[in-house]
């Protein structure tokens, strides 16, 4: 069977994590198909194939992307995260504001510090952009043209750190 575009982008994008010793077989962990259908259930939201296909292999354990605690993207985190983020803009009377910008069809799929929150659209489509979202003052701007070069980024910034 033949690889969809997205699926050789994901390949090629994990050959490359692998050679840079940011991923190898034996430290990164996938989601089941159970917990990643749980994931879209939760919010009623159709996932994109690029994001299914990133929780599929490393969902739950990222390598060296999340060795180091600055980043939270696992799927434990992205199951609760957008819940817990409406739930504390209902509660400072903010709610109205965060669905204006993160919306029905959005979910929050990785948080830095506990402040820093990235957003994809689940809208129907294979790919998504990912929304930077500006809990200050309500918006939202797009910071990557799509959830690999997401990946790729934080892939950038182990290369450039060498934690290892």
């Amino acid at each position: 069977m033949m690889k969809s575009n997205l699926e050789q982008q994901f390949a090629e994008l994990c050959s490359t994590l692998e050679r840079d010793h940011i991923i190898d077989q034996g430290t990164v962990t996938g989601c089941t198909d159970s917990e990643i259908q749980t994931l879209a259930d939760r919010y009623q939201l159709e996932l994109p194939l690029s994001y299914r296909l990133f929780l599929a292999r490393m969902g739950r354990n990222a390598g060296r992307l999340t060795a180091y605690g600055e980043y939270d993207f696992d799927y434990d985190t992205v199951l609760r995260l957008t819940d817990d983020t409406r739930r504390f803009a209902l509660e400072d009377g903010t709610r109205q504001h965060l669905d204006c910008v993160v919306g029905p069809t959005d979910l929050i799929v990785l948080t830095r510090q506990g402040d820093f929150q990235l957003v994809i659209r689940c809208d129907g489509s294979p790919d998504s952009k990912v929304w930077y979202y500006f809990s200050d003052d309500f918006r939202t701007e797009v910071v990557h043209p799509n959830i690999y070069a997401m990946i790729d980024s934080l892939a950038d910034e182990c290369r450039r750190i060498k934690y290892w």
